[in-house]
């Protein structure tokens, strides 16, 4: 079992990690950063060497620490895991590095088998029943799909600014404790969040603007379907193993499903050639978002302290990772994209003022939900501001306001 000591020793380096995104918010305007976290296994020590690089300066800041566990444990805890994502999926390859970290802290004291939930028969509505029930001991759970409570919604995949891993971890540490809160409730324990990126909109056609897309069938769910309904387009719900037949058959135009690399692995660069990338605080649809490392209560419990420890360092620790590995995989998978007659497009900025107000119309709807609802859509008019996205804030200030939501 790995030894307190050494645990503790991996939290100063997710200390420092924090420290310096922090520095960033405040020094220098919210400049570029590249994480890149690697870990080596030397007999029973871990190593792990963070780099922490600042677009556009010279000098990187780099960390390694060396965990060493206490020989091999008495007993191995062997858990399965589910995601949203299929294996075939580059989403996939974070949960992997979860996996491979996590075994690596603990010495091999846990081991966690990744499914997609189609192939443990888990509907996407039903991942807290799942967790409670035991199909699976833990789970990436995509809170975009769950019914229990209107504040779920809010938690994960929706319209709005947040551009970056450094603004979703802001964004997530301001409304932490209503995440904790609402896992709690519904019976299942948070651990902590996965990062993703801002989606893109591929379609079959050209677009050049809000216009183009009227009357446009695509393929969405949840928040997002709201969404696009504001912008007149007519949102229908399909699983990814059902989009490719859709766009080959025409029953859809458009489709969000992730980035450039899903795009491709898929197959869908093959029919929808047109492709819209999110805008820098703007986004058309969904914003960067997280989804939630969660657990059966009962299991986590039953776990040994440093090994909670060791997977909550590693949760935290593959959120800063993703962040490297989707922006390399973002580019690399947009060339092949490009190289094989795709078109990468973005909307006019005379766009921007629909999509905003389109957006914090959505917000509106979900505010007259549930107080709790209201109290966490309220706090993103001063976390926009905190970021940066003053237009967004002011936005959603003046119509809560106009709505008498907000006191």
């Amino acid at each position: 079992m790995a030894s307190r000591e050494a645990i503790l020793a991996v939290v100063a380096v997710v200390l420092l990690i924090v420290g310096v995104v922090v520095g960033y918010f405040v020094g220098s305007g919210m400049a570029p950063i590249k994480t890149v976290t690697k870990t080596s296994v030397v007999t029973s020590a871990t190593t792990i060497t963070t780099t922490i690089e600042k677009a556009g300066a010279a000098a990187t800041v780099t960390v390694t620490k060396t965990v060493t566990a206490a020989g091999k444990p008495g007993k191995v805890f062997k858990f399965k895991l589910f995601t949203v994502f299929g294996k075939g999926d580059p989403y996939f390859e974070d949960i992997k590095y979860f996996v491979s970290l996590v075994k690596n802290l603990t010495n091999g004291g846990v081991v966690f088998e990744p499914y997609s939930c189609s192939e443990l028969g888990i509907k996407l509505s039903e991942q807290l029943s799942a967790l409670k029930a035991g199909t699976a001991e833990f789970g990436l759970v995509s809170p975009a799909f769950l019914p229990e409570d209107p504040v779920f919604p809010l938690m994960s995949s929706k319209p709005g600014p947040l551009s970056t891993i450094y603004d979703l971890y802001y964004y997530i540490k301001e409304e932490e404790d209503i995440i904790v809160k609402m896992y709690n409730k519904f019976g299942v324990v948070y651990i902590g969040p996965m990062y993703y990126r801002p989606e893109t909109v591929a379609c079959r056609m050209p677009v050049h603007s809000l216009t183009d897309l009227k009357g446009k069938i695509i393929r969405s769910a949840g928040l997002a379907a709201t969404f696009f309904k504001l912008l007149g387009l007519e949102p229908i719900v399909l699983p990814g193993g059902e989009l490719y037949t859709a766009l080959q058959t025409g029953s859809v135009d458009c489709l969000e499903w992730t980035d450039w690399s899903s795009h491709y692995v898929n197959g869908f660069y093959e029919l929808a050639k047109h492709v819209l990338e999110p805008v820098k605080g703007v986004n058309l649809h969904s914003e960067a978002y997280p989804m939630y490392l969660c657990a059966n209560p009962k299991v986590w419990n039953s776990l040994p302290d440093d090994y909670k420890k060791a997977i909550k360092v590693a949760i935290y620790l593959t959120f800063f990772h993703a962040g490297y590995r989707q922006d390399k995989a973002y580019q690399y998978y947009k060339n092949k994209c490009l190289n094989a007659g795709n078109v990468a497009l973005k909307l006019p900025k005379e766009d921007f003022k629909k999509i905003i107000e389109a957006g914090v119309q959505v917000y509106i709807i979900m505010a007259k939900k549930s107080p709790l609802c209201r109290e966490y859509i309220k706090r993103h008019i001063h976390i926009w501001r905190d970021l940066g996205y003053e237009d967004w804030a002011k936005a959603l200030e003046e119509a809560m306001k106009k709505e008498g939501l907000l006191s």
